[in-house]
């Protein structure tokens, strides 16, 4: 596993964040299929990135169901971080 600088966790989180949103498994699986498997982002990291971004006003989150009984904290981007692209 590689240590990624926080400047670039965040950028790819917010990538990974165009289009839809997306609970923190999803966002992670998603940097790791990107990256051809040698981005592996723990839990831990994600937290606190997804804690920092959302501090910032990129993104918000709510509250949802995942595969139909799992309850869920998804992750969309704001029209903030839509105004930074």
């Amino acid at each position: 596993m590689f240590d990624l600088l926080q400047g670039t966790l965040d950028m790819l989180i917010l990538k990974t964040l165009l289009g839809e949103r997306k609970h923190g498994f999803r966002i992670a699986a998603r940097i790791k299929q990107v990256s051809a498997n040698i981005l592996t982002v723990d839990e831990s990291s994600l937290d606190l990135a997804l804690h920092r971004l959302e501090r910032r006003g990129w993104i918000a989150s709510s509250l949802g169901v995942w595969e139909n009984t799992r309850r869920a904290k998804f992750y969309r981007l704001t029209a903030k971080a839509n105004r930074r692209r």
